[in-house]
């Protein structure tokens, strides 16, 4: 789908691209780890030892055509240790499952198991995975719950919650390094939403390589929106040799940061990230 990663619910898929073995695919690392996605759960996700969700980069090796391609999967996941026996077993639980939401308590762990199908009439499993829904304590046989007493609340109209964004949402695609003719006020640099929120971009900056940053004043990117942005040469300019360039939101952290070689740089081309 693009640039954007489906599928891919194998922890063993996941470790082996990990560089967990020399002589797989090009013997290199080619995950890039980003950040744990727990949401609402993010003490306890981390610490729970049967489904990991998170985010990262993949750059997947073409065998055909003997090049890797950048993938990018904002929120991944999948069941930890289980051999593929167990795997097949917990789909075909989850398949049969007659529930719209199907959970269970595996050691302590509350998932919710989610399993797409596929083939005429969906009676195959294309692929299946957990979600970590919290712990939950189970009692000893015979042990009785202490009885809880809890006073009747009246309803509360909670407000919706505020859609999530992450800093690295947007990111540095492209940048025209050595227009032609003079640089001045000519080069530019272009950024994505990979979100599907709209961001607004005021007080964000880009940096280039003479101590100054460009300021976005006015600028909102839709989901999914690219958009080029010319740098005037008295806030940033794009040095014609190897350097970096940097993207940093309104309140100074970085969003995106990419690097280009001067072999990369010819006049008039745009160098693509």
């Amino acid at each position: 789908n693009g640039s954007r990663l489906g599928g891919y619910h194998f922890w063993y898929k996941y470790y082996l691209d990990d560089q967990a073995l020399d002589e797989y695919a090009n013997g290199q690392d080619n995950i890039e780890y980003v950040a744990p996605r727990y949401f609402d759960l993010a003490d306890e996700g981390p610490i729970n030892p049967n489904a990991a969700t998170l985010r990262y980069r993949y750059t997947a090796y073409d065998f055909e055509n003997n090049k890797s391609e950048k993938l990018y999967k904002n929120t991944g996941g999948f069941d930890i240790g289980e051999s593929p026996e167990g795997l097949i077993a917990l789909g075909m639980a989850c398949f049969y499952d007659p529930r719209k939401t199907k959970t269970t308590v595996i050691n302590n762990v509350k998932l919710e198991m989610v399993l797409f199908a596929a083939g005429p009439e969906n009676r195959s499993i294309n692929s299946f995975f957990s979600k970590f829904k919290g712990f939950d304590v189970i009692p000893v046989v015979g042990e009785p719950k202490p009885p809880v007493a809890e006073e009747p609340k009246p309803p509360v109209d909670e407000p919706e919650p505020e859609p999530e964004t992450s800093l690295d949402d947007v990111r540095i695609i492209a940048a025209l390094v050595n227009p032609d003719g003079a640089d001045a006020n000519k080069e530019t640099v272009s950024l994505i939403n990979t979100s599907n929120l709209t961001i607004n971009l005021k007080g964000w900056t880009i940096a280039g390589n003479n101590g100054n940053a460009f300021e976005l004043v006015d600028a909102v990117l839709d989901a999914g929106e690219i958009r080029t942005f010319r740098l005037p040469a008295k806030d940033a300019q794009l040095t014609n040799k190897s350097a970096k360039i940097t993207l940093r939101d309104a309140s100074n952290n970085i969003a995106s940061k990419v690097d280009y070689d001067k072999r990369d740089i010819k006049s008039g081309y745009t160098i693509v990230f």
